[in-house]
C-alpha cells in the first residue's frame, strides 16, 4: 500500500522518527548516544529549531520539534540544488537535463524558473505538477484534446475498456502538452495510479 504523501504542518512542529537501515542499531554505546545530542544541539542552535523532546533507541530516534531559519538552499555544499541554481557542484552525480528541461530549453530561465518552484511554499507538489509552471490547459481543453484521442468513444466508456485497449489511450492523454495526470483521472473518471501505470 503506497504511503500517504506527507503534509506540511501549519504549526511548523514535527515528530520526526529517524531509523537506522533495516532497523540496525545506530547506537552501539552512550558515546555513540552523547555525540548525536551535540550534534543535534549545535544545528538546531545554528537553525533557530526548537527541540521539545526527544527520545534515543537503540535503533531509531524521536524527536518532537518545530521548524528553523533554514539558510538559503544554495548555500548548502552538500546538496545537488548548488548544481542545479548554478550548475557546479562537487561531483557530477546529477544528470539535471532531465528536471531542468521540464522548466524550459533555455537554461538561464529555465533556472530562474526551476529556483522559483523549489523554494515557493507550497503543499508539497510533487514533480507531476510541475506542468503548472508551463501553460496547463483547463479541464474543457484537455477534454477537447481527450475526445480527439479516444475518437467515436464516449468519455464515460473509457474507464470500462479492457486494459489492453484502455492503457493506450492513457498513455496518449499523458502526452497531451499542458495536461495533468489528476486531470485526465478527473475527466475519464479513474484513478491517478491507473494513469500512471499505463
Amino acid at each position: 500500500m503506497p504511503r500517504k504523501a506527507r503534509q506540511k504542518s501549519h504549526t511548523g512542529i514535527y515528530h520526526i522518527i529517524y531509523r537506522g537501515a533495516n532497523r540496525q542499531e545506530i547506537f552501539h554505546d552512550d558515546e555513540d548516544r552523547l555525540q548525536f545530542l551535540q550534534t543535534l544541539e549545535k544545528y538546531s542552535t545554528l537553525y533557530k529549531v526548537k527541540i521539545y523532546a526527544w527520545c534515543l533507541m537503540s535503533n531509531h530516534v524521536h524527536l518532537l520539534m518545530k521548524e528553523g531559519n533554514e539558510g538559503t538552499v544554495e548555500e548548502w555544499e552538500w546538496s545537488s540544488c548548488k548544481q542545479y541554481y548554478q550548475l557546479t557542484s562537487v561531483t557530477r552525480l546529477v544528470d539535471y537535463d532531465v528536471i531542468l528541461n521540464m522548466f524550459g530549453k533555455d537554461r538561464s530561465p529555465a533556472i530562474e524558473r526551476f529556483k522559483e518552484f523549489n523554494e515557493i511554499v507550497n503543499d508539497d507538489r510533487c514533480l507531476e505538477d510541475v506542468e503548472s509552471y508551463r501553460r496547463r490547459l483547463t479541464d474543457d481543453e484537455a477534454r477537447f484534446f481527450i475526445e480527439k484521442i479516444i475518437g467515436k468513444i464516449e468519455i464515460a466508456q473509457v474507464k470500462s475498456l479492457p486494459k489492453e485497449r484502455r492503457d493506450p489511450i492513457l498513455r496518449k492523454a499523458k502526452c497531451i502538452e499542458g495536461v495533468s495526470q489528476r486531470q485526465i483521472a478527473r475527466i475519464l473518471g479513474v484513478s491517478q495510479t491507473l494513469i500512471y501505470r499505463a
